[in-house]
């Protein structure tokens, strides 16, 4: 037994299958298709085979890897899921599904993986994978049914147009909130009264740590420090809004289209259905990421079932920030020096450039908070004063006044000196 173990790695039953219908395709992992196993991101970038079976039928289907000893390949850990397709949808599978798959092999160290079964009639995807991402090299796929059975590689340009995405993402905002979070939009084509889906990816390709790495964890001896972070992704009407302007304050439920779910993880996907009756040729994209304050790098992955579509990233604005206190709060609307005081000196090259304002309270519980906007053109570098309330011919704006930490609102402002 043990000179057995020594000469021979493996053992494979051969099954001899006589009277039935058989298929082989002969095809590859390449550097853009090499997607990795199923728990990854990138597992939908792997080859696509459809099965069509005309009636119910008992399978037999093998990936075989080429004999190493002749073709050397960098691909040794492998699987296949077979899933069921959906082909009234758009049914090129890319987001991994468990609940959709109807057999699977073990990802196992070998050259030849097999699944024997009894499949209904229908359309199914054979997805081959690999455990390890970017590992090309050659596979041949062999499907065998006692009924007839057509089998062929499929690619992804016949049911999505893709486009991606890359987005900075210097400091993430709250959660559910527009202004300080990354924004995509996306522009439809005219669709003459047809449907149409999306199916949209956000991926964290680089993320900062929550701290500096010690000495320990540098020389491996720890773990790394913690990179963990809870993303989702929203999309917007934008029915009531300009071609390029961001949204802005807690996202509005009227305008939800869509949102995915809010997970620990390095990926997450969004899935929506544009309505044939929708008005409008824009949409916003809002990703998520926290905790608040973090610093990373994302991927958007836009799917399409419209044959042209594009997504653009919609730039955070110039920010400036003041720090002022309150040390004992006055009535709401009062001129006193108990309400801070800031100035906002508007310079644009346009007429009335958009601003927004937030304003954020700390060291406090529940506060009820809100601001104005007040004309004092005549006044540079001098606090409103000579009122016990601010006139209300003055006020250019005001906040909503509302019982929170946080406050926000966008406003066209003039070339002029203002007071918040």
């Amino acid at each position: 037994y043990h000179s057995f173990l020594h000469c021979f790695r493996s053992v494979h039953v051969l099954h001899i299958h006589t009277q039935l219908n058989s298929r082989l395709i002969e095809s590859e992992w390449t550097p853009s298709t090499a997607g990795g196993p199923s728990f990854g991101s990138t597992w939908g970038n792997n080859p696509h085979f459809r099965m069509t079976l005309v009636e119910s039928s008992s399978v037999f289907i093998n990936i075989t890897l080429p004999d190493d000893r002749f073709s050397k390949t960098p691909a040794d850990t492998v699987c296949f899921h077979i899933i069921k397709a959906d082909m009234a949808k758009v049914g090129y599978v890319v987001k991994f599904d468990q609940e959709a798959v109807v057999a699977s092999t073990e990802y196992v160290i070998t050259d030849s993986v097999s699944y024997q079964g009894q499949l209904e009639a229908g359309d199914y995807w054979i997805i081959p994978s690999t455990y390890v991402p970017d590992q090309s090299g050659r596979f041949f796929l062999r499907a065998l049914s006692t009924g007839p059975l057509v089998l062929s590689k499929e690619e992804e340009a016949g049911y999505w147009t893709r486009r991606a995405l890359t987005v900075q993402v210097p400091s993430s905002g709250e959660y559910y909130r527009g202004e300080e979070n990354p924004q995509a939009e996306i522009h439809l084509p005219k669709r003459n009264g047809t449907a149409g889906r999306l199916l949209i990816k956000l991926n964290i390709d680089e993320v900062q740590a929550d701290e500096e790495p010690t000495d320990e964890q540098l020389a491996g001896s720890s773990p790394p420090p913690s990179t963990s972070r809870a993303i989702a992704l929203f999309l917007l009407s934008k029915k009531d809004m300009k071609a390029g302007s961001r949204h802005v304050g807690t996202i509005p439920e009227s305008s939800l289209i869509a949102q995915s779910k809010y997970v620990i993880s390095d990926h997450v996907y969004l899935e929506a259905i544009i309505p044939a009756d929708y008005v409008g040729e824009y949409l916003t994209l809002v990703g998520c990421i926290a905790p608040k304050g973090t610093t990373a790098v994302l991927g958007i992955t836009l799917y399409s079932s419209f044959p042209t579509i594009s997504v653009t990233e919609l730039k955070q604005w110039p920010k400036r920030s003041a720090k002022a206190h309150w040390r004992n709060s006055a009535p709401y609307q009062h001129i006193t020096n108990r309400n801070p005081q800031v100035e906002l000196v508007a310079a644009s090259d346009s007429a009335n450039p958009i601003y927004v304002i937030k304003m954020e309270v700390e060291d406090t519980t529940e506060p009820i908070i809100g601001f104005f906007i007040v004309e004092n053109y005549e006044n540079l570098g001098q606090a409103l004063s000579g009122f016990e309330k601010i006139p209300e011919e003055r006020i250019v704006a005001k906040s909503p006044y509302i019982r929170h930490t946080s406050t926000v609102m966008e406003v066209a402002l003039p070339l002029s000196l203002i007071h918040i």
